[in-house]
């Protein structure tokens, strides 16, 4: 589920969208890229981190380097780190509409068969996908606000996933 705006908007709106979601460039598919920082807030390293491995985000103001907080999946404690703006490989482009986070393009596009259309190395603003039996919608990672990821009982990790959030997970799959 995405919230688009400020974050905190779970509190008072529905979702913007929801659906099962992805990053849109080949580099980053079932990730979000971030900065991790010291008690300083000085970066310390790169990592990726599993969409699968998040429970949710909450996004402060966008900027080229966005403060975030990720809460995961296996109950360890949030987290903040920055998330990049723009895609890595932007920076050796040589174009400032690649590395101002106001546009996103790709490059490199192949088919396969996680995607009903052709997948590409992006470069630029980083865009995400979402797809439901509404369609895909592709949107900016600056638009987001808020990100949570639901529990489903089919999900192999249901249960794990269940005792993480201090939920008990029969109880919960008799709910949905």
């Amino acid at each position: 589920m995405v919230w688009q705006g400020s974050a905190g908007a779970s509190d008072t709106r529905p979702p913007t969208m929801d659906g099962t979601l992805r990053n849109a460039s080949l580099t980053h598919l079932g990730c979000v890229e971030v900065l991790r920082m010291d008690s300083q807030d000085r970066p310390t390293g790169i990592d990726f981190i599993a969409l699968d491995d998040i429970r949710g985000m909450l996004l402060a103001s966008p900027s080229i380097f966005r403060a975030a907080k990720i809460l995961f999946e296996d109950g360890r404690p949030g987290e903040i780190v920055r998330l990049p703006l723009v895609y890595g490989f932007s920076w050796f482009t040589g174009r400032g509409e690649d590395t101002d986070g106001t546009l996103t393009r790709f490059c490199s596009h192949i088919t396969t068969p996680i995607s009903s259309s052709p997948l590409g190395i992006g470069l630029g603003h980083q865009d995400f996908v979402l797809e439901s039996p509404k369609g895909a919608s592709l949107f900016g990672l600056g638009s987001v606000g808020e990100l949570m990821m639901p529990l489903f009982a089919n999900d192999p990790r249901f249960n794990e996933r269940c005792r993480a959030r201090g939920i008990d997970p029969e109880k919960a799959r008799n709910a949905q």
